[in-house]
């Protein structure tokens, strides 16, 4: 990834060197696993964790894979991206991410899996706006795009595509789920 003229060995290293204001731009097709997780502050495992600043993510058509197939609580992660109290995103650039959970077929039963979202906006400040791309999951332990405070999450267009909305017996998983005070 980049910022500006400056290459970074990743994006959580282009994404921890950006001031607010800056464009985080993905130069190539991403792939992660449970190895690759951060950990908020408190220490919950997350793909790409955003905290104390205002910045855009570039997707440059680029895509970003996940693959985690573990059932295991000690496993989770929580979000593929994750932007803290007091921090703002916008995702632009028509790229794509796509989630593959499958445990059921590992597990060879009907089960949870442990991703929880692709996008999670936690607090009570800041937002998180999704401009366009293409986003999948084949199931998710909570929802696809998830917000737990009085935050704002605007999505503006892109494909959004969970192949088990609403299978489990407690209705999950949602594509949009809304908590907090700002529920709508």
């Amino acid at each position: 990834a980049k910022i500006g003229g400056v290459s970074y060995t990743s994006l959580q290293a282009a994404i921890d060197a950006a001031v607010t204001g800056d464009e985080v731009v993905v130069l190539k097709d991403l792939e992660y696993g449970f190895e690759d997780v951060v950990l908020t502050s408190d220490n919950r495992s997350v793909l790409v964790y955003v905290t104390g600043k205002e910045i855009t993510l570039n997707m440059n058509e680029k895509n970003i894979s996940v693959v985690h197939q573990s059932i295991l609580d000690a496993e989770r992660i929580f979000a593929v991206i994750c932007v803290e109290e007091n921090a703002s995103l916008t995702v632009t650039g028509n790229g794509a991410i796509d989630v593959d959970t499958d445990a059921d077929n590992v597990y060879e039963a009907e089960v949870t899996p442990k991703v929880a979202y692709m996008f999670w906006k936690r607090g009570t400040t800041g937002y998180m706006t999704i401009e366009n791309g293409n986003y999948h999951m084949d199931d998710a332990e909570d929802s696809m795009v998830y917000s737990n405070g009085d935050e704002t999450i605007t999505v503006e267009g892109g494909t959004f595509v969970l192949e088990a909305v609403g299978t489990r017996t407690n209705g999950f998983p949602y594509i949009f789920n809304a908590a907090g005070n700002n529920q709508r």
